[in-house]
C-alpha cells in the first residue's frame, strides 16, 4: 500500500521569493530514492480555517519503508537542510499518510 509525505505550507510574506526557493527545494526533494510521484497543489480559495495556506505538496512512495529510507538518504537530508536555509521550515506542517 502506498504512503505519502504531505508538506503543507502557510501563506508566505513574499510569494515570489517563496516560489523561487521552493522550485530549487522541489528539485532536491525529487532526487529522493524510491519517489514515485510528486503532486503540487496551489491554494486557489481557502474556505475555512487558519492559518492561511499557500501550497500542498505530496511525495508518493510504494511503502512506508521506502518513504523512511528516502528521508534518511543523502537527498532527504539535503532537502531538510535546504528547507531551513530559506525559512521554509517556519511555514511547513508535514505528515505521513497511508493510502486508504
Amino acid at each position: 500500500m502506498s504512503h505519502s509525505l504531505f508538506a503543507i505550507y502557510q501563506m508566505p510574506e513574499d510569494a515570489a521569493a517563496f516560489d523561487k526557493a521552493y522550485e530549487g527545494h522541489l528539485a532536491i526533494a525529487g532526487k529522493m530514492p524510491g519517489l514515485k510521484e510528486v503532486r503540487v497543489n496551489r491554494r486557489v480559495q481557502q474556505l475555512t480555517g487558519e492559518p492561511q495556506l499557500y501550497l500542498v505538496t505530496e511525495l508518493v512512495f510504494d511503502s512506508l519503508e521506502d518513504l523512511q529510507a528516502a528521508l534518511g538518504s543523502d537527498a532527504g537530508k539535503e532537502s531538510g537542510k535546504d528547507l531551513a536555509s530559506w525559512g521554509g521550515d517556519k511555514l511547513i506542517t508535514m505528515f505521513i499518510s497511508e493510502r486508504a
